[in-house]
């Protein structure tokens, strides 16, 4: 049951970039922090996979694997907006499902992520073959 707690102190660091770097695009306007948040949202799945890397690399992991799937993932965020407010009516116990849920749909996003990260990208007629 307590399994998790062993690496607590990495997912501690990790949870206080992530704050820390977002606060501070937040400063800049509301919109550079968003798009802050989502670049960093794979951080802590990446964490979990690669147990050996610290949380400087796993925000920087997370950023790559993010680059041009940031809209695939405000959008996969955004259709849960209706269920949270659904959950959130009955004094929010309907939450209990919704939270779980939502968090299984982020655990098979960055599945989805991971698989296509690894495959072999498909090779374009014309001339994007060319190597300079």
């Amino acid at each position: 049951m307590f399994g998790g707690f062993n690496r607590f102190s990495e997912a501690f660091i990790l949870n206080l970039l992530v704050g820390i770097f977002t606060f501070l695009w937040t400063l800049l306007f509301i919109v550079p922090g968003i798009i802050a948040a989502i670049r960093y949202s794979q951080a802590f799945f990446i964490l979990r996979d690669n147990p050996g890397i610290g949380g400087l690399e796993a925000i920087r992991r997370s950023k790559a694997m993010m680059a041009g799937n940031k809209g695939r993932y405000f959008l996969f965020c955004l259709s849960y907006l209706g269920w949270a407010i659904l959950g959130a009516i009955p004094f929010g116990i309907g939450l209990l499902w919704v939270v779980p849920y939502f968090y299984t749909g982020l655990a098979h996003f960055y599945e989805d992520l991971n698989q296509s990260a690894y495959a072999e990208p498909p090779v374009q007629p014309g001339l994007n073959n060319y190597q300079y």
